[in-house]
């Protein structure tokens, strides 16, 4: 085997390994990991075992610093800054936090709650869902439960 074909077969294999970071899938990184064998394999076919040996243990050396460096500072780039979530997942909420202060505040139905639709409490829209009832619009309503993003409400009698 030419020696230039195993060079480009080792470096379009580990391209495609990389390409495979970006491009999640599983296809681009088999036929990389095909292809970095191949040409290793060709190492070890054209020259002698102690040669074999060492352009093996350079390419794996040498795909353990790029990957390390990868993951060191890939994420400080622009691209990597669009790509990777900003912040851990510690901090994330299912929920709106800000709808724990609507319980037990009054408000009007903007449309038939059958048993969901709108309403506007305290000057904005919320979807909101009755206990089973079916309610017109402009309905008086207040906020009796709150389960998560869920706002529970019901006709607030006179």
């Amino acid at each position: 085997m030419d020696l230039s074909i195993i060079i480009a077969l080792i470096v379009s294999g580990i391209l495609l390994l990389f390409a495979e970071l970006l491009l999640p899938g599983g296809v681009i990184g088999l036929l990389g990991c095909v292809a970095l064998l191949t040409g290793v394999a060709g190492v070890f076919y054209t020259y002698s075992l102690g040669t074999a040996c060492l352009v093996t243990c350079a390419v794996v050396l040498f795909m353990l610093i790029l990957f390390y460096a990868w993951f060191k500072y890939f994420p400080r780039t622009e691209t990597g800054k669009r790509l990777l979530a900003a912040t851990d997942a510690k901090d994330w909420r299912s929920f709106d936090p800000e709808y724990r202060q609507l319980l037990n505040k009054s408000g009007l139905s903007h449309t038939v709650l059958r048993p969901s639709g709108l309403a506007i409490i305290d000057g904005k829209k919320y979807d909101v869902v009755t206990q089973g009832e079916l309610l017109p619009p402009q309905t008086p309503i207040i906020v009796v439960n709150i389960e998560g993003n869920r706002i529970v409400v019901e006709k607030k009698e006179d």
